[in-house]
């Protein structure tokens, strides 16, 4: 077994990747409900379903709903949608608690 050695910049550097969606929230907090964009994956440096996290979480801090677009492999496609339409949260409901 192979351990290899990281210094704590090497592990700092690794950590401070939370924050990632904070690139796409100057973009995101200037569209309108019917508007969206397109980013190439290859250009990014990120997989595609690494950017779509991104996008969404960028999108929840915004209190923005997204929706994905299908395209083809390289290119993540979305729009922002009005809240009206916004996906409804899937699921089953829970439980109502009973009365005590």
């Amino acid at each position: 077994m192979a351990i290899e050695i990281l210094t704590a910049e090497q592990l700092a550097a690794h950590q401070s990747r939370g924050g990632a969606h904070e690139q796409y929230m100057p973009a995101l907090a200037k569209m309108k409900p019917g508007t969206g964009g397109r980013i190439v994956v290859s250009k990014e440096g990120a997989s595609r379903q690494t950017i779509k996290n991104r996008l969404l979480a960028a999108a929840q801090q915004l209190e923005m709903p997204i929706s994905f677009l299908r395209a083809d492999p390289d290119t993540v496609m979305f729009q922002v949608v009005d809240m009206s339409q916004a996906p409804k949260k899937r699921g089953r409901p829970r439980k109502a608690k009973p009365a005590a």
